[in-house]
Order: C-alpha cells, then sequence, then structure tokens
C-alpha cells in the first residue's frame, strides 16, 4: 500500500497457486485500501455500531440501566475501540 502513483506490481504465488492484486482488503477487522483513506473504515464501523445501538433499543428497552451499560460496553464500544489508534493516534 503507498499513496505514490507509481507502485510496482508482484506476482505473488500460495504454493503453485497466483495470488490476485487487491485495492483494498478487510485485515484483522480493519479495512485497508491501496490508496490509504480512512473513510470506508470509519464509514463500516460507524453504521455497525449504529445498526447494533438499534439492536439494543429495540431488544433491551425494558431492562435495566446496568444491563444496557453491559450491552453498550460489549457489542458498541469494543467496535470503536478496535484500531482506533491507527486512525486517530492522539
Amino acid at each position: 500500500f503507498s499513496k505514490s502513483p507509481d507502485r510496482p506490481t508482484y506476482a505473488y504465488q500460495l504454493a503453485v497457486h497466483p495470488l490476485e492484486n487487491v485495492s483494498s482488503l478487510i485485515f484483522l477487522g480493519v479495512h485497508l485500501s491501496s490508496d490509504l483513506p480512512w473513510e470506508f473504515h470509519i464509514e463500516y464501523i460507524a453504521s455497525s455500531t449504529n445498526e447494533t445501538l438499534g439492536f439494543i433499543r429495540l431488544h433491551l428497552h425494558q431492562t435495566s440501566p446496568n444491563v444496557k451499560q453491559m450491552s453498550y460496553c460489549i457489542l458498541v464500544r469494543c467496535k470503536l475501540k478496535c484500531a482506533s489508534t491507527i486512525w486517530n493516534h492522539h
């Protein structure tokens, strides 16, 4: 991955099978793109966490605040913190 327009291309193989070049991939839950923007990853995480928050609101509206907080920390906060040091290192 590089921002340089003159990226060299290499032919990699796994055993005898050639591997294709891709412009983006997901590695350890992080969406990486060859031109190195973070927008796609951030949009994906925001969408996923909003969906999970909607699930919590829909299914846990009659539970105690403690259960809601625990669900938020387990299901939402971990997604937000995953790889956050990469795209916001402050």
